[in-house]
């Protein structure tokens, strides 16, 4: 069965030189090999204290984000492409078909555990649970500095969602006014520039909390529109015409090094939070673009066989899942066995994995056979 692709659907699908407009349409499990590395990171963040972690793994955050630009802004330029226009009343039901049904079951059981282990105070499990389900927890965490214990991590769901609410109607607009894909691209790249200098403004001139700069969706925007610039650019005859013309290991070289990059950069920062949030993140920015470019125009060579491997594709997949699960499995297994530092991260894992591939087949695929009566008319090749 094939499903409309999306920044969290079980398939995604990329744009391949072809066709006499630039693009034909495929699955590519390799896309899915980089959000399995994505989602391995923010949990090697979240097991502080263990063998696993990694003190810079919430960047696996932004290479979320760009993933994320990438695949709803070029699928959305491709159904403008194939259907002349873009239904934003089926986007946005597809959107909502693909999330929120699991983020219920999370925010359910979070608050059942919470009350449980006799830590549920609605100042906090109740307030983050609605702020969640609305999609502005980023904002109460913006401002409000206080540690979460449960539903922290639920930010950048709620900046990508706020980011589809408003970017759709731009690539809508954008089409309306037959504002060429190149010019789209050129667009989302100065805006997220503009992003990037807002949150070193946030961050010194102003002396803003680092929280309002890391949580903040006007300060997190760069990467999510460098991968819709790249989305779009992936749309134009240019593109088309450079990427067959530069099919070569120079492309398997920068395939290489742009996840090497994440990797060390996950374990190694720079000493400072400020400095790795501005450094850090443009530097793991660059570098998921990189991939994803890489991953259209490289030759086939083994780290592309590592990324489409079908432990890496299930788990990319299932990323979803995993993200949203893991800080509930993580907390179940420091509360309930209380095992050795050690074993925290083996249990929290391997619990984090039922919970998301129970969650995938009992409550999200589901929602993605609903999601289909909603698809855009760009379909992937089945998988």
């Amino acid at each position: 069965m094939t499903h409309a692709a999306d920044p969290h659907s079980a398939t995604h699908t990329a744009a391949t030189t072809g066709a006499t407009d630039g693009y034909r349409w495929r699955y590519l499990p390799e896309l899915d090999g980089l959000r399995a590395i994505a989602v391995l990171l923010v949990f090697g963040f979240h097991v502080s204290g263990t063998f696993y972690y990694l003190p810079n793994g919430w960047l696996g955050v932004d290479v979320f984000f760009v993933l994320s630009g990438f695949l709803i802004t070029s699928l959305l330029v491709a159904e403008q492409s194939r259907n002349g226009r873009i239904d934003l009343r089926n986007f946005y039901l597809r959107r909502a078909l693909r999330l929120v049904p699991a983020l219920i079951v999370l925010l359910v059981l979070t608050n059942i555990f919470a009350l449980i282990a006799g830590q549920f105070t609605p100042s906090l499990v109740a307030q983050d649970s609605l702020a969640a389900a609305l999609y502005v927890s980023n904002w109460v965490y913006a401002f409000d500095g206080l540690p979460r214990m449960y539903l922290q991590h639920t930010w950048s769901l709620a900046v990508e969602e706020q980011y589809y609410l408003l970017w759709a109607v731009v690539v809508v607009v954008a089409m309306a006014r037959r504002i060429s894909p190149s010019r789209l691209a050129a667009g989302a790249i100065a805006v997220g520039l503009a992003s990037f200098v807002w949150r070193f403004v946030l961050l010194w001139p102003l002396g803003q909390p680092y929280e309002r700069a890391y949580f903040g969706f006007d300060a997190r925007l760069d990467g999510l529109l460098l991968g819709s610039a790249l989305g779009a650019a992936v749309h134009t005859r240019m593109f088309a015409a450079v990427a067959q013309r530069n099919r070569q290991r120079s492309s398997t070289g920068m395939l290489a090094i742009a996840i090497g990059l994440v990797a060390v950069l996950s374990r190694f920062g720079f000493g400072s939070d400020e400095v790795d949030l501005m450094a850090v993140v443009l530097v793991i920015n660059l570098a998921t673009a990189a991939a994803i470019i890489a991953v259209l125009v490289a030759p086939d060579n083994a780290i592309k066989v590592l990324l489409r491997h079908p432990l890496a594709v299930a788990i990319g997949k299932r990323s979803y899942g995993i993200y949203l699960y893991h800080i509930l499995a993580i907390n179940i297994i420091r509360h309930l066995f209380d095992p050795a530092a050690e074993l925290v991260s083996i249990g929290a894992l391997a619990l984090t994995m039922l919970m998301a591939f129970a969650s995938y087949r009992l409550v999200e695929a589901p929602a993605l056979r609903l999601k289909d009566r909603f698809a855009s008319g760009v379909q992937p090749a089945k998988n």
